[in-house]
């Protein structure tokens, strides 16, 4: 599918991956990505992706989105990973390697 803009690339993106169910997707979240990594702890969720403001501010010029993630077991990452490479991302699954999604 072509995308006119990243914003569009990466909202379906995050759709896809909330659908799911055991993994939430949460765009232009907090600050950074330090403040993202301990929401989500306070939070209790335990399998999620997001990106942050930081981030954001940087989107559109670079085309070019970093998700930061944390998944509880390998089966849930794998599938985020086959998500993540159907939008092209070259993520290996690497757990200190954020989600890369290019326009």
């Amino acid at each position: 599918m072509e995308y006119k803009t990243i914003n569009n690339k990466v909202n379906s993106f995050v759709k896809e991956i909330n659908k799911l169910g055991n993994v939430q997707a949460k765009t232009n979240f907090t600050c950074c990505q330090t403040c993202g990594h301990y929401e989500m702890k306070v939070e209790n969720i335990k399998n999620y992706i997001f990106y942050h403001q930081q981030t954001a501010d940087s989107m559109k010029a670079s085309n070019t989105c970093y998700f930061a993630h944390s998944f509880e077991c390998d089966n849930i990452k794998k599938m985020v990973l086959d998500i993540a490479h159907k939008y092209g991302s070259s993520w290996d699954g690497s757990d200190n390697k954020a989600i890369e999604i290019k326009l």
